[in-house]
């Protein structure tokens, strides 16, 4: 083998790695970015650890079917230094993503301890990109709060369709 020979097959696995982390990077390179009031517990069938201390997450986004668990999380404290804690049961949000673009929670964020725990009853958010579009979003409340059946019901079914979403049937009991 020659130098030239040595040089070429050097070069050519560069260029294959290369090309493999460029392809791997391209795959996912849209993101949500979620404010601190809202913490992710699960992620397209994965379990997600928060980070507390940033203003905001970063969570990864895959085209096609996103499946994000999480819950609304805030603290008030009153004249007297007494701290409240309200947080909202866990919803699952589904969306389809078929650009790879950026986009960002947004909500109404509640100005009142009585209103955040109006807000925490009922969570209403949107996911909105640079332009302001809003993707269609499909939001449940599971019936089971543990992180093993929410990471179970974040997993992508691949079978679905865009148009498609599953069926998840919450027990509520009215009583009047």
């Amino acid at each position: 083998m020659n130098k030239f020979t040595v040089y070429t097959i050097i070069f050519s696995a560069f260029a294959c790695i290369d090309f493999l982390l460029c392809t791997e990077t391209q795959a996912i390179n849209a993101n949500l970015t979620i404010p601190r009031e809202f913490h992710v517990l699960a992620v397209n069938g994965k379990k997600y650890l928060n980070r507390f201390i940033q203003d905001h997450q970063l969570i990864p986004l895959t085209q096609e079917k996103n499946r994000i668990a999480m819950k609304y999380q805030a603290v008030w404290s009153d004249k007297n230094n007494n701290v409240s804690t309200i947080k909202s049961k866990v919803f699952i949000v589904n969306f389809y993503l078929n650009r790879k673009e950026n986009f960002r929670l947004t909500y109404i964020k509640p100005a009142t301890l009585s209103a955040s725990i109006q807000y925490s009853k009922s969570p209403h958010i949107k996911l909105v990109n640079d332009k302001y579009f809003s993707l269609d979003l499909n939001i449940s409340f599971p019936s089971s709060q543990s992180i093993f059946f929410l990471t179970e019901q974040t997993r992508n079914i691949i079978s679905l369709k865009k148009q498609q979403n599953p069926i998840i049937i919450n027990s509520n009991k009215n009583t009047k």
